[in-house]
């Protein structure tokens, strides 16, 4: 299982999109979502939610609906709203998510309502600081 979850990443972040949305900062997606301590983490809370998938398609689905939050939480709340651009720094952030049970596998929109992840990802955040 985890090698056909390391090729679609590698097919997604090959292709520099998820359904039609353009992907950010590829390199720092895959060092995230591939090499790196986080990708464990990641991994292991995907096998949580998933590991029942029998469905290629829809194992590939799920795995875009994780580029695409990690993808929106890099590119579109830590780096423009916290001013975090540290590659080392934005693991932290986002092991600390993971910790913290974020959701980065439920289904996306691909739309305007996906804006509500980062009022998510921010009630997890600043919970996290305030410890």
């Amino acid at each position: 299982m985890k090698k056909d979850y390391i090729d679609n990443i590698n097919s997604i972040l090959s292709s520099g999109v998820v359904e039609n949305e353009k992907l950010e900062r590829i390199d720092l997606l895959r060092n995230i979502l591939l090499d790196s301590q986080v990708e464990d983490s990641i991994y292991q809370q995907f096998l949580v939610n998933f590991k029942h998938i029998d469905d290629n398609d829809m194992f590939f689905t799920k795995i875009q609906d994780l580029v695409y939050r990690l993808n929106y939480a890099i590119n579109k709340w830590l780096i423009p709203i916290h001013k975090i651009e540290n590659e080392d720094d934005i693991k932290i952030v986002i092991q600390d998510l993971i910790d913290q049970d974020i959701d980065f596998y439920s289904a996306v929109s691909y739309d305007d309502s996906d804006k509500e992840m980062i009022e998510e990802f921010d009630d997890v955040y600043e919970r996290k600081i305030k410890l």
